[in-house]
């Protein structure tokens, strides 16, 4: 099991298209779904954090973006709308 320290969060990249997706080598979690299904929650639940996608979200004029977050340099956490495949 991995240790993660859950207050060092940082978003990747919130990509509009597949063009703008890098590749890393770190573990992946893809959490997708359709709109005001929970995905955040779900996110915010696992890191035991309360509002961590809202501060990095509520600046964003649409979710259709795949985000990514890197979680302490050691997982990534991708949040896919249902636009994207999972």
């Amino acid at each position: 099991m991995i240790k993660l320290n859950t207050h060092n969060v940082d978003l990747l990249i919130s990509a509009v298209s597949k063009k703008t997706i890098s590749e890393h080598d770190k573990p992946e979690v893809a959490m997708c779904g359709r709109s005001n299904v929970g995905k955040s929650s779900f996110i915010n639940t696992i890191l035991e954090r309360k509002k961590i996608m809202h501060v990095y979200l509520q600046n964003l004029v649409k979710t259709r973006t795949l985000n990514f977050f890197d979680i302490d340099d050691k997982v990534v956490f991708s949040r896919r709308s249902r636009l994207w495949l999972c």
